[in-house]
């Protein structure tokens, strides 16, 4: 029996229970894509009939549960400097000897002027110029690793190259 002949049967007298119709259940409305799938799995023995699905509600949360737990908000969250060190690095991918510019970063020492964020206070300018300097040791680092693996790959293609010569 196919799924377009069950939803629109007649309803039917069940013999053994009592005299009231026995209607199908209602048309669900699916997509065709559903249907096809639908039919697809009934021609190689898939699901049966398809049901609509229950929507289910989240657990409730535990009675001993607090709020404190939970992870403060900041404006935004992982604000990260953006120095030279990091654009060395990105454009290195295109200009490996960015790379070896970057790494320079990790021996100079940063310095500021007398007239940089006059504005603020000295407790703030230290605190700003250590995460300054943290961020572009951090992507100095990264310049570093990149340009060693730059140098690792070309000595591997270099001696490659070299051995495949030399057997032919």
């Amino acid at each position: 029996m196919s799924r377009e002949s069950e939803t629109t049967a007649t309803p039917t007298l069940d013999s053994r229970t009592s005299s009231t119709p026995t209607l199908p259940p209602p048309p669900s409305h699916h997509s065709p894509r559903q249907l096809h799938d639908d039919a697809l799995g009934d021609f190689f023995g898939g699901r049966g009939h398809r049901t609509r699905t229950q929507h289910r509600t989240p657990p409730p949360y535990s009675p001993d549960w607090d709020g404190e737990k939970l992870p403060g908000y900041s404006s935004s969250p992982d604000y990260e400097v953006d120095t030279v060190a990091r654009h060395l690095f990105k454009y290195g991918f295109f200009f490996p000897l960015f790379w070896a510019v970057g790494v320079y970063f990790l021996f100079a020492p940063m310095r500021v002027t007398a007239d940089w964020q006059s504005d603020r206070t000295e407790e703030e300018k230290e605190k700003m110029l250590s995460e300054m300097r943290a961020t572009e040791a951090k992507w100095a680092k990264r310049c570093l690793w990149a340009l060693l693996s730059f140098f690792v790959c070309l000595v591997i293609l270099i001696v490659a190259v070299v051995v495949s010569t030399r057997r032919h």
